[in-house]
């Protein structure tokens, strides 16, 4: 009787820790839920800007060039100079 009395009160413990998993799992299957939610209101407001002209206009220029035009030098880098510096300002912010 004994043996019994114990055997279930593991049971009881094995099905409380059970449970406490299945409540866990299901608040991060909700947090989880939540995020793709968010993730899927952020790709729509992105979809829904249009895209800036000028950028057009330089990926469309940068689609035809090739590495050969990079090294040589043939590609204008100028535009370029202020957004570099800028990242490389944040960098050196967010290092130190």
């Amino acid at each position: 009787m004994l043996r019994l009395a114990e055997r279930q009160a593991g049971r009881e413990e094995e099905l409380e820790e059970a449970r406490k998993r299945a409540d866990e799992a299901e608040v991060r299957s909700e947090d989880l839920a939540q995020d793709v939610t968010l993730l899927q209101q952020q790709v729509a407001a992105l979809k829904e800007v249009p895209p800036a002209p000028h950028l057009h206009c330089q990926n469309s220029s940068i689609q035809s060039t090739t590495a050969q035009d990079f090294i040589t030098g043939a590609v204008d880098m100028s535009s370029l100079e202020q957004p570099m510096s800028f990242m490389h300002g944040a960098w050196y912010f967010i290092r130190c």
